[in-house]
Order: C-alpha cells, then structure tokens, then sequence
C-alpha cells in the first residue's frame, strides 16, 4: 500500500500488478498491466501490454509494452520499446534516452542524448544533448529545443521491409529485450520471488 517501504529487490507479476509502496532496490515485474506509483531507489525493469511509471526513480527504467508511458523522474537512463511511448509533462531523464516505436512523444525534458526510432516523433521538451533518430521521413524538430545536433539516419535497407521499427533499432532495443527475457525466465522458475497478485505492496 501506499506509504510501504520494502528493501531488496523486488518482484512481481500478475494480470495488473501496482506498486503504490517505496523500493530501496531494483523493480523486476511483468503483467498485463503494470503501474509503478512508489518511488524505487534502483532501476526499474518491467514488461506489459501497458507499463507506466508515475513514480521517481533513482537509477534507470527499461521496459517493453504496447504502451508505455514515463511520468515521474528518472535519474539515470531510459530504454524502451513499445508501439507507443509517453514522456509525460511532468517526467524528467537525468541521464539518455534510447527510446523505439511506432510512434514517440517527448513532453518531459531529457539532460543528455537522445536516440529515437519511430514513424512519428512530438518533441515538446528540451534535449540536453544530440537527437538522433532513425526513420523513413524527416520530422520537422524545433531546433531550439535541442542543444547538441540533431541527424536523421536512414533505416536500413532489408529485401522485406519490416513495420516494426524497434527491429530497425537493431541493438538499441535488443539487448533489453534479452534482459526483459530473463527476467521473466527468472521470475517463472522462481515463485517464491512473485506475487501473483492484483495490488502489490498491498497492506
């Protein structure tokens, strides 16, 4: 619940799995839907159809959904992959971001670089460092609201060309995926670390 405090890892997994407590540790969690409240002195490592961060973060968040949307402070880096990813107006990235999908919207401000592969990209906040970003048209970016440079790279030409532009990323994207799998891996053959539950950290 919320106002909890646990130490240590922690996982979960479940069809809705909410973390509303504090974590002085890393949130490893998977679910259909994944909703992180509390605020996590560590990293947070998710996987779901709809992941979203509303708390803040000390170290980095890395993810994979259908949907994810990053509201609160993350210190470190963010790396995600998903058909649709959300920096909310109130979230900022204290390190990069790595970020691959169909479409990106960036209304929270990133401190370093940043590394898009999309087919739509709304920038609304400041980038502190370069933009690069990869896809098959040129978006129209308001320079103001990058310091460093910003270069379009053109995706790579592939004799079946793929709609999935997190594989155009190729080891953008992957190598979160590989740890998401095990994880979930580690969270399957390990029940005793899941709570299959519909609330986690509930009272």
């Amino acid at each position: 619940a919320k106002g909890d405090y646990r130490t240590g890892t922690f996982y979960a997994a479940g069809q809705t799995v909410t973390v509303d407590g504090n974590v002085n540790g890393d949130v490893v969690c998977a679910g259909q839907s994944v909703i992180v409240n509390g605020s996590v002195n560590g990293d947070v490592l998710c996987a779901g159809q709809e992941v979203t961060v509303n708390g803040s973060v000390t170290g980095s968040v890395r993810v994979v959904g259908q949907l994810v949307t990053v509201n609160g402070t993350v210190g470190r880096n963010v790396t995600v992959g998903g058909q649709n990813i959300v920096l909310g107006a109130g979230s900022r990235i204290g390190g990069e971001l790595a970020a691959g999908g169909q479409s990106v919207t960036i209304n929270g401000p990133v401190d370093h670089d940043a590394l898009i592969g999309a087919n739509s990209l709304v920038l609304d906040a400041e980038i502190g460092g370069n933009l690069n970003y990869m896809s098959d048209q040129t978006f129209a970016i308001d320079r103001a609201m990058v310091k460093g440079d910003v270069v379009r790279h053109a995706p790579p030409k592939r004799p079946s060309p793929q709609n999935d532009v997190a594989a155009r990323l190729g080891s953008l994207v992957f190598w979160v995926l590989g740890g998401l799998a095990i994880m979930l891996v580690a969270v399957w053959l390990v029940p005793g670390l899941v709570r299959n539950v519909t609330t986690v950290m509930a009272a």
